[in-house]
This record gives structure tokens, C-alpha cells and sequence, in this order.
């Protein structure tokens, strides 16, 4: 009995000792809303579709958001957005034989009063997609998703700054 409460013991002691964060998928689309949200530096979200996330308050990104190919990805937080993480759109779809143009490459838009972006951020819209090879030059070619940070009106009416 005494051995198999000291392998428990030291197996308990061993599961302190690793890292208990597990690394996570989220596949969404649409508008998702919350009152504070927070994407974990281990974990990640695909947008399958446009993605709008809506934060009451603060937004914090510190993983990875992408988009599948020419999706839009929204933030918008009614007061603080940090991005510590990633958030790039998907890129257009190529052009071929059936579909001769490019498709546009997706968007990222963040909105907020305060914005923190660190050194490691990484935000990004997707590029467009080539013309198809039946196409003549870059006519047929998709464009490329922007990436634009836009400041809201705060709580005393004014827009926020997107310099601290």
C-alpha cells in the first residue's frame, strides 16, 4: 500500500512540474460576441467564413487567428485591443482553366479606443490571387486584403488614438 501512495505522490509531483497548457482549434465564422475576450498564446482560431469577434470590453489576442481563403476577420473592442498574437486573412484562391480570375484576398480590420500592438505581432491580409493562366498579364489577378486599425468613438464621445 505504502508503494503504490508514493507512486501516486511522485506522479502528482511530475504533473506539476510539466506545463499544463493544451494547445487548442477553434473553427468559427460569423459574429461571435463577449464581454472580455482572451485567445491564449497556445491556441488558435481558423476562420471558416467572415469572422466578426465583439468585445463589451477588453479584446486580448495572444495566439493565432487565420482565415481560410479570401475571408474577412473583424475585432472590434469597445475599449482596450492588444495583439500580441497573429491575425491574417486567408489569400485569394488562384485563378485556372474553370475559374479564370483571381479571387481578393481577405481582410483584417481591428476596431478599438486603445490599441497595444507588441514586437511580435504579425497582422496581415491575404493576397490576391493570381489571374488564371488563360488570363493575359495581371487583368485577372485578385487583389490584396488590407489591414486596417480604426479607433472608435470612447466613452467621452472621442475617438480613440491609436498612439499611446
Amino acid at each position: 500500500m505504502k508503494s503504490l501512495r508514493a507512486y501516486f505522490v511522485m506522479s502528482v509531483a511530475m504533473l506539476a512540474a510539466c506545463p499544463t497548457a493544451v494547445a487548442t482549434t477553434y473553427y468559427l465564422s460569423g459574429t461571435q460576441r463577449h464581454t472580455d475576450f482572451t485567445l491564449r498564446a497556445t491556441d488558435r482560431i481558423i476562420a471558416t467564413g467572415n469572422l466578426r469577434l465583439e468585445c463589451a470590453r477588453d479584446a486580448r489576442i495572444e495566439g493565432t487567428i487565420t482565415g481560410c481563403p479570401g475571408f474577412k476577420i473583424e475585432v472590434v473592442a469597445a475599449n482596450e485591443l492588444h495583439v500580441r498574437g497573429s491575425i491574417v486573412a486567408g489569400h485569394g484562391v488562384d485563378g485556372d482553366d474553370c475559374l479564370e480570375a483571381g479571387t481578393n484576398g481577405g481582410s483584417v480590420e481591428l476596431k478599438g479606443t486603445t490599441f497595444f500592438l507588441y514586437s511580435s505581432t504579425d497582422i496581415r491580409g491575404g493576397r490576391g490571387g493570381d489571374a488564371g493562366p488563360s488570363t493575359p498579364g495581371a487583368a485577372g489577378a485578385g487583389a490584396a486584403g488590407a489591414a486596417v486599425l480604426a479607433p472608435v468613438a470612447g466613452t467621452n464621445g472621442a475617438a480613440g488614438s491609436t498612439c499611446p
